[in-house]
């Protein structure tokens, strides 16, 4: 019985492949008589004569190392070979029951493994017999070891074997073999070639294959076109990755539609990935329009496969829902298919106590069975919390030890807290900044960070790289690293690594403060302050405090103190520096202590200032023992101790506290007089910058006390405190150009200029200079309005003369009314206040050239302090003169 047999596609043992006939190509097939009519015809690889011949496009059989073929268009899986005839000559066949034996296929898809030898045993006859279909599944048998012991030796020799006898799905095996060097020397030309062939004979498998070939070569155009035919042919893998390339814009443009329909292809024959893939781009409206519910359909799909990757997303998504118990459920299911990324999300819900109570044994638990899995989250995980003693004791040792491995598994956050152990705890800067580098490298962001840091810092014995440091920065910067972008706004403020750039600069430091940032808004504020924003400068600066920033809190202490840039609040003041001192802040425990101190914004608690003073103290700082000097002098009365302070800070460098212990010297308080020590601590406060130091220097050389007089040193010290803004010295360089002392050329304009300067920063002895040249017309227009205001303010201060100054205005109706009462008043006052100039004054009066009024006031405020014992009657007599003497003796005249 003679038929014909339409040769469909078959399946080689693992995957799947079409084969077509190459052109010219005739086959045929003699089967064995006997077969009964209407029953199904024996298997050829079991009961048929196999001949063929016939040429083939290719001319010569391919070997080890053919010729590789260029990259063609691959044959479409459906073309027919042209001009292929198959004929099959046949008597009755045996039925495979009748002889015993069994077509091998379905001994193949047995569970037996008996059946699985007697398939080997069926498929070696056919083999040996010249049957390449049979040489294929054969060796396909030995690749994977089923019903035979693994021996990918042999399963070469019989792939190479069928593909020597022009078959292609042979061709495509052994292409595979020679691009994974699996049982045959590596050599992908070899591999491109076997792999071509099988392609353009129709092998759809290694359509696709070679399409993954030439993208891992970045051969694009190559990879497509070949990926395409296997997709169009029903290759699930290759649909799946060119979904990919379109969605990840992979050697094509980006095109998130191709990219769901090749996803769409490969989900609807039920590839997990492509499940995936395709729920994703519904959840979040890529490609396609969101559509919450037919992401959730898919993703139920893809985990009802019981594939861990997709049992772990959809517990991630029952997570981000609030569902806590399924999330765990799956997580329990996926970690049972061996996810070690399940496990580790375990540990991670058990950790943060997300959904459920935190549990940090629990956590740990998970994370160890990660670990035991070699998995690198879960080992670095482990280490973590044995480092900080959560969930277990502390044991740094073994917390480094798994760091280690996790960072030899290419970990690269394990990589960053090794470099954070060996900076913050180990002390090692160049270890830590090896393993920083390191992190940096495997691409982590604060690895990144910390590895410009080293590099700006010099840290460790680094060699500064400012230009490399800034390219790390800006690296970490496209990530969203809000420090890098502190840092790199650093670099560009001072121009380190890249041209210092202010606008720059200002950028980087908003978005890295607006990033939440603290150090970044204190330096926001800052350069905010300094270009007259005083209100957003203020409220940055605030949030940098609030959030801890020591040093951002000092500076608003300071400015609610002084009232630079806003008005005084001493409350603010006190709350600011509580802030810095409760961070360990030395400036802040001193700010701090000054409130208390002064009971600025509170109470007064000098007790609690001392506290302070001595926290500061004890850790060196210099400034605060100054301020123990101060206590103890003013505040406990305690000389001694204020000298023993004073002298703790004098000997570690605070100039104030060298100046005030001068001070001391100078005029013997607390200790033996001794002017030479006196100038040389005022000396020691002046070049170290100290303003107060350089006026009582220049006071001593003035005076000639301890030194030799020289009011050349004396102007040379005024000079330098004056531009300072020493008020002082800024008055006494006024009293020296107006008599032209120590060398200066005697200048009444420049005078009234210092003048005017200590007077508008409150010195009362500038301010009755100022009032003088006012009434005089010394170095600036004659206005008794102005310099009786000025006079006032000196008077109020406590500046005698400037009292009877006034005295004499309204004595004599100078620009006020006449009141001879008043100017008694203020004349008496000036007198017992020690104007020289009121003693003098009043003790030179002309009998009867003083109103009576004036007389009168004057004599009752004599008698009642004493001094006059006559009548008073108006006169000015023996008596009043002998009386306005006694007084202004008592007043130190």
């Amino acid at each position: 019985m003679r038929f014909i047999i339409a040769l469909a596609a078959g399946l080689a043992i693992g995957a799947p492949a079409t084969h077509v006939l190459a052109e010219d190509t005739t086959l045929t097939l003699t089967a064995p008589t006997g077969q009964r009519a209407g029953t199904k015809p024996a298997s050829p690889a079991a009961s048929t004569n196999l001949t063929l011949s016939g040429s083939s496009s290719d001319d010569e059989a391919p070997g080890d190392e053919p010729a590789a073929d260029g990259a063609v268009a691959p044959a479409a899986a459906t073309d027919k070979p042209a001009d292929a005839t198959l004929t099959l000559t046949a008597d009755e066949p045996t039925s495979p029951a009748a002889s015993g034996s069994a077509d091998p296929d379905t001994l193949l898809a047995s569970s037996d493994e008996a059946d699985w030898l007697k398939a080997a045993a069926l498929l070696r006859k056919a083999a040996d017999g010249g049957d390449t279909a049979a040489m294929v599944k054969l060796g396909a048998l030995y690749e994977e070891g089923k019903g035979l012991p693994s021996d990918i030796d042999e399963a070469a020799k019989l792939y190479r074997s069928a593909a020597e006898n022009g078959d292609f799905d042979g061709m495509y095996r052994l292409g595979l073999l020679f691009r994974d060097g699996n049982g045959v020397n590596r050599n992908l030309e070899t591999a491109r070639s076997y792999l071509t062939k099988a392609a353009k004979g129709g092998i759809v498998p290694a359509m696709s294959a070679l399409g993954q070939f030439y993208l891992a070569e970045l051969s694009y155009d190559d990879a497509i076109e070949w990926l395409n035919a296997a997709s169009e042919a029903g290759d699930i893998e290759a649909a799946y990755t060119l979904g990919t390339m379109y969605r990840d814009a992979v050697g094509v443009d980006a095109d998130a539609k191709k990219a769901v329909g090749y996803f769409r292809d490969a989900a609807d024959a039920d590839n997990v990935k492509a499940l995936l893939a395709l729920a994703n781009m519904y959840r979040d409206g890529v490609g396609v329009a969101q559509d919450e519910a037919t992401a959730k359909d898919l993703l139920e799909r893809a985990a009802a496969s019981g594939e861990a990757t997709a049992l772990v997303q959809v517990a991630d998504s029952l997570l981000a829902k609030g569902d806590a118990a399924g999330a765990i459920a799956k997580f329990e299911a996926a970690a049972a298919a061996g996810s070690t990324d399940a496990l580790v999300a375990l540990g991670d819900v058990y950790y943060t106590g997300n959904g459920v109570p935190s549990d940090l044994a629990k956590s740990l638990g998970y994370y160890r069975q990660a670990a035991a899995k070699d998995d690198p989250v879960g080992l670095r995980s482990v280490g973590y919390m044995l480092q900080f003693g959560e969930g277990a004791a502390v044991d740094v040792t073994r917390a480094v030890a798994l760091y280690e491995q996790a960072a030899a598994l290419g970990d690269a956050p394990a990589m960053r807290l090794l470099g954070d152990h060996h900076r913050n705890f180990a002390g090692d800067q160049p270890t830590a900044f090896a393993w920083y580098e390191k992190s940096a490298l495997a691409g982590d962001i604060e690895g990144m960070t910390w590895t410009g840091i080293y590099l700006d810092e010099g840290r460790g014995d680094v060699i500064i790289d400012d230009a490399r440091a800034v390219g790390l920065f800006q690296s970490a910067v496209e990530a969203g690293n809000v420090t890098a972008m502190y840092r790199l706004a650093f670099m560009y403020k001072e121009g380190e690594g890249v041209a210092q750039d202010r606008n720059t600069a200002l950028s980087w430091f908003e978005q890295a403060a607006t990033g939440g940032n603290a150090d970044a808004m204190y330096e926001y504020g800052l350069m905010l302050r300094d270009d007259g924003d005083i209100a957003n400068a203020i409220a940055w600066l605030e949030q940098s405090a609030d959030a801890g920033t020591a040093v951002a809190a000092v500076v608003l202490g300071d400015e609610y103190s002084y009232g630079t840039n806003t008005d005084v609040d001493f409350e603010k003041a006190r709350k600011y520096y509580k802030i810095a001192a409760d961070a360990g802040d030395l400036a802040g425990m001193g700010g701090l202590g000054d409130m208390y101190r002064e009971g600025l914004g509170g109470d007064v608690d000098v007790d609690a200032a001392e506290g302070l003073y001595m926290q500061a103290a004890s850790q060196g700082d210099a400034y605060a023992a100054f301020r123990l000097g101060d206590l103890y002098q003013f505040n406990r009365s305690d000389v001694a101790g204020s000298v023993a302070w004073y002298q703790q800070g004098a000997d570690s460098g605070s100039a104030p506290a060298q100046n005030a212990l001068g001070i001391l010297y100078e005029n013997g308080t607390g200790v033996e007089q001794d002017l030479t020590k006196a100038l040389d601590l005022y000396q020691r406060a002046a070049n170290a910058g100290n303003y107060n130091g350089m006026n009582n220097l220049a006071w001593l050389h003035h005076l000639g006390t301890g030194t030799a007089q020289d009011d050349a040193k004396a102007v040379e010290w005024w000079q330098k405190a004056a531009d300072g803004n020493q008020v002082e010295a800024m008055n006494m360089l006024g009293w020296a150009y107006r008599n032209g002392w120590g060398g200066l050329t005697a200048d009444d304009a420049q005078a009234f200029g210092w003048y005017s300067k200590s007077a508008d920063a409150g010195n009362s002895f500038a301010q009755y200079n100022v009032c003088t040249a006012y009434i005089d017309g010394r170095g600036i227009e004659k206005n008794l309005t102005t310099a009786f205001d000025w006079c006032t303010k000196a008077s109020e201060g406590g500046v005698p003369d400037a009292t009877f100054e006034l005295a004499l205005m309204y004595y004599n109706g100078e620009n006020v009314t006449a009141d001879p009462v008043k100017s008694a008043d203020l004349a008496y006052a000036a007198l017992t206040g020690g104007s020289a100039e009121a003693a003098k004054s009043l003790g030179a009066f002309k009998v009867n050239t003083v109103t009576k009024p004036f007389m009168v006031r004057l004599q009752e405020l004599l008698k009642t302090d004493g001094h006059y014992k006559g009548a008073i009657d108006g006169s000015y007599g023996k008596g009043t003169k002998a009386a306005i003497e006694a007084a202004a003796k008592a007043a130190g005249n």
